[in-house]
């Protein structure tokens, strides 16, 4: 089995303080007055102890807001470190028991493999002095990868102390519904083509001019112009002024 010696720096390198160019000495070496010199601090401490110099020299807010931070994420980490330890000593009762069973040391071998995955990365984290705070993504992430390691392990070495599983060949299955059996997609329903619009009806031609009445006594033009108006009729000839007088 191996062993982590306190991977502060490990896990460090992949937090927010790291990405953001905080340095170690930031935050447990913070600057303080020497006299009229400003000096780095030689007290390696946790910087909860001295957060107006350690922390809100970036962080701009109250101080018991940030350690509630601090508290919080710790917990969780631990939270899940416990959970993870829980999941390694009952993979590790598995184990004891597969071999009482009469497993060999062939059979166990799977067993050993995801046991030394699933302890090195509870070590890891455990070892850690932060409780996660350092990287508290990755710490989670790490002790997932735990968990499911012990649990792998112990569902091997369960096998081997248990009875054979009966067969399932004979239980009833439901379809999964809304899935098609090819494992296809199925095709979308087809979307009706749109109906086409009516044709417009054509512009009813314009009126034609009504022909002039023809001027009395004409005719109409062949081509429609305006009659000339017929010539009158000559006035009869006045009768001399001696007409009718007894000579």
């Amino acid at each position: 089995v191996y062993k982590a010696q306190h991977p502060e720096f490990e896990l460090w390198s992949q937090g927010i303080h790291a990405r953001s160019g905080v340095s170690c000495a930031d935050c447990h070496m913070p600057y303080e007055r020497a006299g009229a010199m400003k000096i780095s601090s030689h007290d390696v401490a946790s910087p909860l102890g001295r957060v107006n110099s350690a922390c809100q020299t970036c962080h701009t807010v109250p101080e018991e807001e940030l350690k509630t931070r601090v508290h919080e994420i710790q917990g969780r980490t631990v939270a899940m470190l416990e959970r993870a330890a829980v999941a390694m000593t009952e993979m590790l009762d598995a184990i004891l028991e597969a071999k009482a069973a009469g497993a060999t040391e062939a059979q166990l071998e799977p067993m050993y493999a995801l046991q030394r995955k699933a302890m090195w990365r509870l070590d890891y984290i455990s070892s850690e002095n932060s409780k996660g705070f350092h990287a508290d993504q990755e710490a989670v992430r790490v002790l997932g990868e735990s968990i499911d390691y012990s649990r792998q392990a112990q569902a091997l070495a369960l096998r081997f102390r248990a009875p054979a599983a009966p067969s399932t060949d004979g239980l009833p299955r439901q379809p999964i519904i809304g899935v098609s059996t090819t494992g296809a997609a199925p095709a979308p329903a087809p979307v009706p083509a749109p109906e086409p619009a009516p044709a417009p009806e054509p512009a009813a031609a314009p009126a034609a001019a009504a022909e002039p009445a023809p001027a009395p006594g004409g005719s109409a033009s062949p081509d429609g112009a305006v009659p000339e108006p017929a010539p009158a009729a000559p006035a009869a000839p006045a009768p001399p002024a001696d007409a009718g007088a007894t000579p």
